[in-house]
């Protein structure tokens, strides 16, 4: 296994995915201004919704740069088929990548100033951005057992360290094993910096950035600021109700399930790309013909 490229899935770079995420998102929906359609809907400036549908886009996979899941492919991003990684085979998919993304879209956060001070509207970029990642898979992922570890039943609280062992576990990694490849990362990094600066943003310490993929106190961090905040406990305002920076109050449940506007484009354009460059996969032909109206309709 090369270190450089890091792979996306077999035949495409992780670097060429994020790229074509991002080209997606911007060419799709904020070029037709879906930003500015959906700004008052999520309470925030229609600048504000572009970055962090851009760097979602940008983020989302930057846990599949881990060794369990590269360990998998040749050079070209071609399938070994009996590669052994220490005691362990490596994952034969991406499972659970996008918890390990978490980390770094908690990093960016902070980068950013957007959790400084409890400032609920840096919360709530925070929150949109975070959870758009981690369910990007949803409609394929049963995250069952875990999700029983922030459940009432563990008091909710600490969930976070909690998930990050389980999946260390569920991956076969070793808790002192180094989970990236230097190499990949300063690929990755200068990538990101470029990606999300053809867009006009600015991104600081992007080496940080992808190492909290791999880092426990940063992932752990992320899963419980998430479930706080769908909890409503670290938010010190009405139970019931939240008041961001438009003035428009609204309950806690209608609101947060808004991060969907965030996801929506970011699935789409994930779909998109990987469907151009996995067009000889076998499929069900009724998912092609959907993703191709899907994907070349508009």
């Amino acid at each position: 296994m090369s270190s450089d490229p890091l792979c996306a899935f077999i035949g495409h770079k992780l670097t060429d995915h994020m790229k074509g995420t991002v080209d997606l998102v911007m060419r799709k929906f904020v070029k037709e201004d879906y930003h500015k359609t959906v700004a008052n809907r999520l309470c925030l400036e229609p600048e504000e919704v572009k970055e962090i549908l851009v760097v979602a886009a940008a983020l989302h996979d930057i846990g599949k740069a881990a060794r369990i899941y590269q360990c998998r492919f040749s050079h070209d991003c071609e399938e070994i088929a009996s590669t052994i990684r220490s005691k362990n085979r490596c994952m034969k998919s991406f499972y659970m990548h996008e918890i390990l993304s978490s980390g770094s879209a908690w990093a960016y956060a902070m980068k950013r100033g957007w959790i400084k001070n409890n400032v609920l509207s840096g919360r709530w970029k925070t929150f949109l951005l975070i959870f758009s990642i981690l369910n990007h898979m949803h409609s394929m992922r049963d995250y069952g057992d875990l999700l029983d570890i922030c459940s009432s039943a563990y008091g909710g609280k600490g969930c976070g360290d909690k998930i990050y062992r389980e999946i260390l576990k569920e991956l076969h990694i070793d808790k002192n094993e180094k989970m990236l490849q230097p190499a990949g990362v300063e690929l990755l990094s200068q990538e990101l910096v470029k990606y999300i600066g053809e867009w006009g943003f600015n991104i600081e310490s992007s080496r940080e950035i992808i190492l909290a993929s791999a880092d426990r106190d940063m992932i752990s961090k992320a899963i419980d600021f998430v479930n706080n905040f769908l909890s409503g406990e670290s938010i010190s305002i009405h139970s019931r109700t939240l008041e961001i920076n438009c003035g428009e109050r609204r309950t806690r449940r209608s609101l947060w399930k808004l991060y969907t506007l965030i996801q929506a484009p970011l699935v789409v354009a994930d779909i998109c790309d990987s469907f151009e460059k996995r067009s000889k996969d076998r499929e069900n032909k009724h998912r092609r013909a959907f993703i191709n109206e899907l994907c070349y309709s508009w």
